[in-house]
């Protein structure tokens, strides 16, 4: 495979992303929402994270507890700093940050 095919399949799978990700607001674009739609507006933000959380937390359960505590703590930072800040990407990248350096420090306790 070169250079040229490789760009192709890149440009196809952008594309196709693109277009079937607009569709539905050209579609529905003059069209006020359906109570269902606003329903699942409403609730799928949160259902998706219950299934990130529990993804993320599987392979922690039943570990030792040294080993499960950075997961556990960066899990009561993203909750602490949404609830204080209300800012998704502070949230996020935070317990990341708090994360990384616990599994580099808490090995040399």
């Amino acid at each position: 495979m070169n250079a040229l095919h490789s760009l192709l399949i890149v440009l196809v799978a952008a594309w196709t992303t693109i277009v079937t990700r607009a569709f539905p607001f050209a579609l529905l674009r003059n069209r006020p929402l359906s109570p269902f739609l606003r329903y699942l507006g409403a609730i799928l933000p949160s259902a998706i994270i219950v299934i990130l959380l529990v993804y993320c937390l599987r392979a922690s359960f039943g570990l030792p507890l040294m080993e499960a505590l950075p997961s556990f703590l960066a899990l009561g930072a993203v909750f602490l700093l949404h609830r204080i800040r209300h800012n998704m990407l502070l949230s996020i990248g935070g317990a990341t940050v708090l994360y990384m350096v616990l599994l580099r420090l808490l090995p040399l306790l």
